[in-house]
């Protein structure tokens, strides 16, 4: 997450006031740049995204919901936060780089931004832990594959998503990844979604709440979370 954002979580135990104020004021005032869109109306298209985390975006659906103009008008309130560094795309793969002409998944670049709408309207559920999850954990790989080359970060066509030939879907793959992981925020149930890797991929790594499996012989590992965001990240 963000570094003040962190140390005050670490030191007291919650985000001040003062910080998520600043972090509204700049997706508010920075990010979304069109004077005709509401303070309400920006609410509700974070609260949106933040219902749609982990799923391909469906632009017109969501401009409908928020009541924007249309698919454009969603299309470039979406581009205005990833432009901010508030959001990042995840493109679909296809031929081992990325398929622009597929829906994509939008993450936000740290889980208070999927908060604000809830800070800002309590009556707004907040984000459920396992997309948030999944959210971090794609964002700590796009980081760790950009290191040598951080113009990629900002390209975000390192990272993707996969549709399998049955309809599965697998969080993240990509060449540079080398191996493809799983969010499954879950003790329960991950071993089924495991043999989708396993059949497509032969290996990869199952992102768990806190089960943990690993071995010369597990061709798919399950790791907790944030064992796996340390150990990444370290």
């Amino acid at each position: 997450g963000f570094p003040r954002a962190v140390g005050e979580q670490v030191g007291s135990g919650a985000v001040s006031a003062g910080f998520l104020q600043g972090l509204w004021d700049v997706v508010l005032g920075d990010a979304i740049r069109s004077s005709s869109i509401s303070e309400a109306a920006v609410i509700a298209l974070l609260d949106r995204l933040r219902a749609n985390l982990s799923s391909p975006v469906n632009v017109s659906r969501i401009a409908r919901d928020v009541g924007l103009s249309g698919h454009q008008a969603a299309i470039n309130r979406i581009e205005e936060l990833v432009r901010a560094f508030l959001a990042w795309h995840c493109y679909r793969i296809r031929d081992r780089g990325p398929n622009a002409a597929a829906q994509r998944k939008l993450y936000f670049v740290d889980p208070l931004i999927a908060q604000l709408p809830h800070v800002r309207n309590p009556s707004l559920p907040l984000p459920e832990a396992a997309k948030l999850a999944e959210q971090q954990i794609g964002l700590t790989l796009a980081r760790a594959v950009s290191l040598d080359r951080p113009a990629q970060l900002a390209q975000t066509d390192a990272v993707m998503y996969e549709r399998t030939s049955t309809g599965a879907e697998i969080d993240f793959v990509g060449p540079a990844l080398q191996i493809p992981f799983e969010c499954k925020y879950t003790d329960e149930g991950w071993r089924r979604d495991a043999l989708t890797i396993k059949a497509r991929h032969g290996r990869g790594v199952m992102i768990t709440r806190s089960s943990l499996l690993t071995g010369p012989h597990e061709p798919v590992w399950a790791v907790p979370a944030g064992i796996l965001a340390w150990l990444i990240g370290s």
